[in-house]
């Protein structure tokens, strides 16, 4: 009798223990779904989703009928055979995270209208998103491509995060529209990247990315900016790729990039913020910038680099390169120790104040002709004030400096505003480009109209003097050069 008391006592323990596991199992599938941590196989189809009848597709030459998904949770699913979601509509969060796709899947001309979540999937075949639609958030953060990945032709129109994904095999990307960012910090790329003819609406981050094959850009348009700071590949081609924005380049290995046929457009900077190898046109090299964060002698570090590696035998491209170095350094000191001195700040004022009228006036001295610009605005500027001051005093001036006196009554009550206008400039001209005043003009005119004439001389020999001292060496035959020398 006691063996058959344990015995039943036994069996109930063991009925108590099961109830409460399936209980258990039932409660955790009531937090992440129905199809949480199950093996989903192709006889599973439609995969708890709902037969649209109404939309038909042609797969492999047979007729099959579309899903919609009012819940995709396939939160660590298993999907152990072929798996296809082609056509379907996903109206609500779509939850694939953890899951793995061991043979094909196929997300063909899907629509995912809310966030989609791929965080730590596994795709151990052939996985296919062609033609797919995303209007929300997408997440293959960590996610891994075992084979090939086809994104062909996909929409993303929100934020996509691919950070940290690796694709073992091919990674086809050609004609995806990024309408918002685009981020690849941290991808690997163990074979060919193929983004040729992409569109980056938004920020194209592949920042920190791996390229250990070639990473292919062949006509990608960035409309944005575009981050490849600290980048490693072998090759990366942006062959008739279209930079709009800005491009950040750059990282301790010094890799090389090639722009040579590159489309650059007005507002294209390509902004080094470590050492590179440029190949690159002279005529494009006005599109280079330097990080501002960049301290001077990282920046110095930089140019040097490019001058001794990417531009070796070309002149006027290094002088170009010394000329983007001192407009990046016109505020910055050489050392901490300098810019800790009490007397540096209370003196660096004035001496950015110099050196922003230095850079606008002769581009700190590699762009000493630009003080023509600034000659025929002071031309146009004290005529203007002759004008109108005293123009007729002007005219009384030029016809007795000719020696016109006979003449001189009858032809100023025929002065028109015309002639007056040409006269005044025709003076202005004059005071502005000589050295040495005609003693005449101290005696012809009054005081105040003294003070203006003096004033306007004094401006021309300081552009005078300025030209032939702050001028840079080599930076007047060097324009000389761009202008009849190809």
């Amino acid at each position: 009798m006691n063996k058959i008391f344990y015995i039943m006592l036994f069996l109930a323990f063991g009925n108590t223990i099961q109830a409460q596991e399936e209980i258990f199992t039932l409660r955790m599938r009531i937090q992440r779904g129905p199809d949480s941590k199950q093996k989903i196989n192709s006889t599973r189809y439609p995969f708890d989703g709902t037969l649209d009848s109404s939309r038909i597709y042609k797969d492999n030459e047979n007729l099959k009928v579309p899903l919609n998904f009012s819940i995709a949770n396939f939160y660590e699913s298993i999907f152990t055979n072929i798996s296809d979601f082609s056509y379907a509509h996903f109206s609500t969060i779509s939850e694939f995270e953890e899951a793995q796709f061991n043979k094909l899947v196929q997300f063909n001309s899907a629509q995912f209208h809310d966030k989609v979540n791929f965080y730590y999937s596994k795709f151990h075949s052939f996985a296919s998103f062609f033609c797919s639609q995303f209007f929300d958030v997408v997440e293959f953060v960590e996610s891994e491509f075992r084979s090939t990945a086809l994104f062909d032709a996909a929409y993303f129109q929100k934020l996509v995060d691919y950070s940290g994904a690796r694709f073992n095999q091919d990674a086809n990307f050609r004609s995806v529209n990024f309408a918002g960012d685009a981020v690849f910090e941290v991808a690997h790329f163990y074979a060919l990247a193929y983004f040729g003819y992409c569109n980056f609406n938004g920020r194209a981050n592949f920042n920190t990315s791996q390229f250990f094959c070639s990473g292919d850009f062949y006509s990608a348009t960035f409309y944005n900016e575009a981050d490849f700071r600290d980048a490693g590949f072998k090759n990366l081609s942006f062959e008739r790729a279209e930079i709009k924005s800005k491009m950040f380049l750059g990282s301790q290995k010094g890799q090389k990039y090639d722009f040579t046929r590159t489309i650059f457009s007005s507002n294209t900077k390509l902004i080094l913020c470590e050492i590179v190898d440029l190949n690159i046109q002279q005529e494009k090299i006005r599109y280079v910038f330097l990080c501002d964060t960049l301290n001077y002698n990282l920046k110095s570090l930089i140019i040097e680099n490019l001058k001794n590696l990417s531009f070796s035998e070309n002149k006027k491209a290094q002088f170009e390169l010394e000329y983007i170095f001192a407009k990046s350094t016109m505020f910055q000191e050489p050392g901490d120790k300098y810019i800790k001195n009490r007397w540096y700040k209370i003196l660096k004022w004035p001496k950015w104040f110099f050196n922003a009228l230095y850079y606008i006036t002769m581009g700190l001295g590699y762009k000493p002709f630009r003080l023509i610009y600034w000659i025929f605005g002071f031309i146009t500027l004290f005529a203007t004030i002759y004008f109108v001051k005293f123009g007729q005093k002007i005219n009384s001036y030029i016809m007795e400096s000719y020696s016109l006196k006979s003449r001189t009554k009858n032809l100023q009550s025929n002065y028109e505003w015309f002639d007056t206008l040409l006269n005044c400039t025709f003076f202005s001209v004059a005071i502005l480009l000589t050295v040495r005043l005609k003693g005449n003009i101290l005696t012809f005119f009054d005081t105040k109209e003294k003070k203006i004439i003096l004033t306007q001389w004094l401006v021309g020999l300081l552009i005078y003097l300025s030209f032939l001292t702050f001028s840079k060496s080599g930076s007047i035959l060097n324009t000389f050069k761009n202008l009849f020398v190809e």
